[in-house]
């Protein structure tokens, strides 16, 4: 604290303004202060809370910095630096000042909820719970630790717990937007979509104009089945805020789905032209345009964008992937170098880099991009995948002992249930359920499948009987492949090995004749599956074509054919699963019926 009773009356003066809204009055008063006493620590982190709260974030870091450097023992700016840290996505760093700052007090209530909240974000749920625990019995009516339980919770997919603690924040502020929002983001996570539309509109008639409130409740609306009312809802999230790309992303995906393809993209255009120096926009238009084909046009927004909205990582990244799609390779490796100097620690830049590396046969330097990226996370999928096609390329022992198709890739039949005459009995049901739940026209843009259809949402938390009845035919004979494999603590995929599982994403897909699945791998899972309900009499065991035949090993690079090979081919059987690592390569091949062929595949991880 400062002795000058001119800078503690500038400080308080500060305080007052701030109290007041008005952030122009109190960092004057702050810099007053410094002028008087230039390390006056208390000044310091003051006026760094303000720079924070204005968006300048690097001064606001740095005046932080340096107080606590004069004056270590500041719980309330360890806590506040988090703070900063954690708004720019650097929670692992944001983390440890926390628990600095409860080190200091560990009463600080504010600090153990940030705490939790930072936890939350880094995917440790129990730690989070932990710390949300002790920021609640420090004070109860904490409502925003009660919401952040709540998240929690949702989290671990406890979505009745979830929902008693969202519960209890409102019966103590029944207009908390927070709250309200999350309750029906949980009620959606748990299948009651009519009641989260609900929920939604009691927090957009507190504050309307929040654009992922009107997203959710789109989302909501169209799980209800009211498709005209989600777009609506898309597209007022875009009027409210003309970058907000969820929305863009979402309703150009339904757009396309359901053959509407004249209003595809439209809605990027003028967007740009209320937010022109918005780089996110012009990479999600050039995403769309790439996916769909127009790679011509990708490149010319890309291009215009950088003029315009300024050099932005996401922008060369985009062009680079573009460049190299229209075959100059040299421009695409310049905007991939331009990325990643701009964003060194971006994973899915290089990844990308790290793919196009490996169709120009640069193994080695494909390697040393997928380091850094493991770096970052040990278990992203797709880094494993390109390990591997770099080891096999270079010749490498660990390609076999990483992907080991004999023991890594089995299958399982699953068990009919109770109730049910014989599989086959189930197999019909569930193949009636499944067709009613397909109500696109078109394949997603960025999905594998090609010539078919696929369900929206989590299909294996649908709380219908055949659906959760399948659920746990699936889990039990996931808890039988798991059994079966071998211990290796240094392995990617064998040391996860646990006896707790839970599905992530689920779906269905139905391939009509010609349809087949282009080869691919499952970024966010650990163990992935394909499952077979309905398949055409054309499937057989001496078809020279394999048609319609699951296969293991070829790349999704578009490699030259001597490049590639197709490890293990499993052929389709009503009710047989194929269970394998999630970054093991696998697709389809193509098949010719007048019947479909339908499955319901999913992705799980440990817990």
């Amino acid at each position: 604290m400062t002795h000058d009773p001119q800078v503690a009356t500038l400080l308080q003066e500060a305080m007052r303004a701030q109290s007041q809204g008005d952030p122009q009055a109190a960092e004057a008063a702050c810099r007053k202060a410094l002028k008087i006493e230039p390390q006056n620590p208390d000044a310091m982190q003051f006026l760094g809370l303000i720079c924070r709260h204005s968006g300048r974030l690097e001064e606001g870091e740095k005046l932080m910095r340096a107080s606590l450097q004069i004056n270590p023992n500041q719980p309330h700016t360890w806590n506040n630096l988090g703070n900063l840290l954690s708004h720019q996505g650097r929670d692992e760093e944001a983390l440890e000042l926390y628990r600095k700052a409860i080190s200091l007090n560990k009463d600080y209530q504010e600090a153990w909820r940030n705490l939790g909240l930072a936890e939350t974000k880094l995917g440790l749920l129990e730690e989070a719970r932990k710390s949300l625990g002790t920021a609640l019995e420090l004070n109860p009516g904490d409502v925003h630790s009660l919401n952040a339980m709540g998240l929690v919770h949702k989290e671990l997919e406890q979505y009745e717990a979830a929902i008693r603690n969202y519960d209890a924040a409102l019966a103590i502020e029944p207009n908390y937007v927070k709250a309200l929002h999350n309750m029906g983001v949980t009620l959606k996570l748990a299948e009651r979509p009519g009641e989260a539309v609900e929920w939604y509109l009691k927090a957009l008639r507190l504050d309307p104009e929040v654009p992922e409130i009107q997203y959710n409740m789109a989302n909501a609306l169209y799980e209800k089945g009211d498709v005209a009312a989600a777009i609506a809802g898309y597209e007022k999230a875009i009027e409210i805020q003309a970058d907000y790309i969820p929305a863009h992303e979402t309703l150009n995906q339904y757009y396309w789905e359901f053959g509407e393809h004249e209003k595809f993209t439209l809605s990027y255009p003028p967007a740009i032209k209320r937010e022109p120096r918005s780089a996110d926009l012009r990479v999600a238009f050039a995403k769309s345009l790439e996916l769909s084909g127009d790679i011509g046009t990708a490149r010319e927004v890309l291009v215009s964008g950088l003029a315009e909205a300024g050099e932005h990582p996401s922008l060369f990244h985009r062009l680079g992937r573009v460049e190299t799609a229209l075959g100059d390779a040299d421009a695409g490796k310049r905007n991939f170098a331009s990325a990643i100097r701009m964003a060194p620690r971006d994973q899915e830049i290089r990844l990308d880099y790290a793919r196009i590396l490996i169709g120009m046969g640069a193994y080695k330097d494909a390697l040393e991009q997928l380091l850094v990226v493991e770096a970052e996370n040990p278990y992203e999928q797709l880094m494993w995948a390109y390990r591997g096609l770099c080891w096999r390329f270079l010749g490498d022992e660990r390609e076999s002992w990483l992907n080991d198709y004999d023991t890594l890739v089995q299958t399982r039949v699953l068990q009919a249930p109770d109730g049910y005459d014989n599989l086959e009995h189930f197999l019909d049901r569930l193949k009636d359920v499944l067709i009613s739940m397909h109500r696109t026209t078109t394949q997603p843009l960025d999905q594998t499948l090609k010539g078919g259809t696929q369900t929206q949402g989590r299909l294996l938390h649908k709380p219908v009987k055949e659906i959760q009845e399948l659920r746990q035919a699936l889990y039990d004979q996931v808890m039988d492949y798991v059994r079966s494999l071998p211990d290796d603590p240094d392995h990617p995929f064998l040391r996860r090995k646990t006896d707790a599982f839970r599905f992530t994403g689920s779906w269905s897909v139905r391939l009509k004749s010609e349809g087949f699945h282009v080869n691919h791998v499952h970024p966010a899972g650990w163990i992935s599956s394909s499952t077979f309900i309905e398949v055409p009499a054309s499937i057989t065991e001496d078809d020279p074509e394999r048609q319609g035949w699951i296969k293991f090993g070829e790349s999704g690079l578009n490699l030259d054919p001597e490049r590639e090979i197709v490890a293990k081919i499993v052929r389709p059987e009503p009710g047989l699963m194929a269970l394998f690592p999630s970054y093991t390569w696998h697709g389809t091949f193509p098949f010719h019926s007048n019947e479909c062929r339908m499955t319901a595949p999913f992705d799980g991880v440990p817990g």
